[in-house]
């Protein structure tokens, strides 16, 4: 049985305890969707921890930094606002970049 563990962990067996130590398969928990939807009020974004409000501040305005899109039906007074999830995550290592490197950027 213990020759099925190793074949089937790639022979990666810790020899001092008999746990397993399996690698993740490739890409489990690294895909990321490309649109998300605002957080419920009261909610954090599940992938940031930033609050609804916050989301709404990068997205909103004469010339947003996150991208995002309202998708209606045709005619339709509202709609279903969704946030590029590239473009936050993109704006906020941006902002951690500036200030890695000194440049502010902090309120």
């Amino acid at each position: 049985m213990d020759d099925d563990i190793e074949k089937r962990s790639g022979g990666l067996r810790d020899k001092t305890t008999s746990t397993e130590i399996i690698p993740p398969a490739r890409g489990v928990g690294t895909d990321l969707p490309e649109f998300i939807r605002l957080p419920k009020p009261g909610a954090r974004c599940r992938y940031t921890g930033l609050a609804r409000s916050a989301v709404n501040d990068l997205i909103l305005g004469v010339a947003p930094p996150v991208k995002s899109v309202v998708v209606a039906r045709k005619g339709a007074s509202r709609g279903i606002r969704l946030v590029h999830l590239g473009s936050l995550l993109g704006h906020l290592n941006g902002l951690m970049r500036q200030q890695e490197n000194g440049n502010g950027g902090g309120r």
